[in-house]
């Protein structure tokens, strides 16, 4: 198996489902955000407010070159992997890209705004981002999961839509 990349709007459930995925499996998990929280030894909040999103944007499409080079790991990436282009490419040519698709309603009840940069001036700002970014989820993704339910249910239907997909 190549990689599984999980995209989505954050809160949308990528590093639950995929954590239970990869446990399931008995395969590595990767969440995109603590891997480059570990290599710039700061977190995403202290990279967008020392250096700004574009600089985060460059470090992270360069994270994912390094992890797009293991195999057999749910990577879960973070909510803007697909404001880079190169991004889409990257993870085609190491894996399948599936997008979580969660009701942004249900997310901004749910979401804790103080570890998400984008969103420092509150969650409505979350309904803004997803409608600038739906399009580009879309582009990217081969497969989509409707995540509407709880965690156990969407990790059924995310081992179903694998399941029918490698038949």
């Amino acid at each position: 198996m190549k990689n599984l990349y999980l995209i989505g709007i954050m809160g949308c459930g990528k590093t639950t489902l995929g954590k239970m995925l990869a446990a399931k499996l008995g395969c590595a998990f990767c969440d995109l955000d603590d891997e480059i929280e570990l290599q710039e030894q700061k977190t995403i909040s202290q990279i967008f407010a020392q250096s700004g999103e574009e600089t985060f944007r460059t470090i992270e499409t360069e994270v994912l070159r390094n992890v797009a080079r293991r195999t057999q790991c749910i990577v879960s990436c973070g909510g803007g992997i697909v404001l880079r282009s190169e991004n889409k490419k990257i993870m085609q040519e190491s894996g399948r890209i599936v997008w979580i698709k969660r009701p942004v309603a249900e997310i901004a009840r749910s979401v804790d705004t103080a570890k998400r940069p984008l969103l420092k001036n509150g969650a409505d700002a979350l309904y803004d981002i997803y409608h600038k970014r739906e399009a580009l989820y879309e582009d990217f993704a081969q497969e989509i999961l409707e995540n509407t339910t709880t965690a156990a249910a969407g990790l059924e239907s995310l081992e179903n839509l694998l399941t029918k997909r490698l038949k």
